[in-house]
Order: structure tokens, then C-alpha cells, then sequence
């Protein structure tokens, strides 16, 4: 806990998380995005469809996401994440699904 408190993590999870989402929902212009969403650093993608296929190719690409039910792509990152690796994750997934789509 002294760790959380003396990395301010609590503050930088709140900080970048708003910034992790405003990214996120340019990915709403997609037309299989139906809505980003999120807390903190708890974010979500609710997709128009199955993710699984997503989920795999971002894998392959170093991304690692879950799914939270068949239609939301799932993002739970550390808490030490920086916004240049939250651009680096947005560019991928917006280029899956571009791929995809």
C-alpha cells in the first residue's frame, strides 16, 4: 500500500484511465463499435460482435484483452500503464478491427 501511495498510482489509474477511454471512444466511429466505456483503469468495448476473433489477433500483436461476455472487448491494464503504451494498444485494436471490418 505505501507503494500505491508514494507512486500516487491511485491518482495516475484516474488520470490515465480518463485518457485510455477518450481514446477508446474514437474507435465508436467503427462501424462494429457500438460504445466505449469505463472506470479508472477498468475499460470496456461493446462491439456489435462476437470479440473472440479480436481478442486472438491482438494477441498475436502483443496486445493482451479479455472478453466480459461474447460482445465486449475487455481492457484491465496495470496500474503503472503510460499513455504512450495506452496509444500503442488503441492503434492495434483500431487496426484489427479495421482489418476485420
Amino acid at each position: 500500500i505505501s507503494f500505491i501511495e508514494e507512486q500516487e498510482l491511485v491518482a495516475h489509474a484516474a488520470e490515465t484511465g480518463a485518457y485510455f477511454l477518450e481514446k477508446l471512444k474514437e474507435l465508436e466511429e467503427l462501424p462494429q463499435v457500438i460504445e466505449a466505456r469505463g472506470l479508472g483503469l477498468m475499460l470496456a468495448v461493446e462491439m456489435k460482435e462476437d470479440v473472440a476473433p479480436h481478442i486472438c489477433a491482438l494477441q498475436h500483436r502483443g496486445i493482451l484483452a479479455l472478453s466480459a461476455g461474447p460482445r465486449i472487448l475487455r481492457f484491465l491494464p496495470p496500474l503503472v500503464i503510460t499513455s504512450e503504451q495506452v496509444d500503442e494498444i488503441v492503434e492495434k485494436v483500431g487496426q484489427v478491427l479495421r482489418e476485420s471490418g
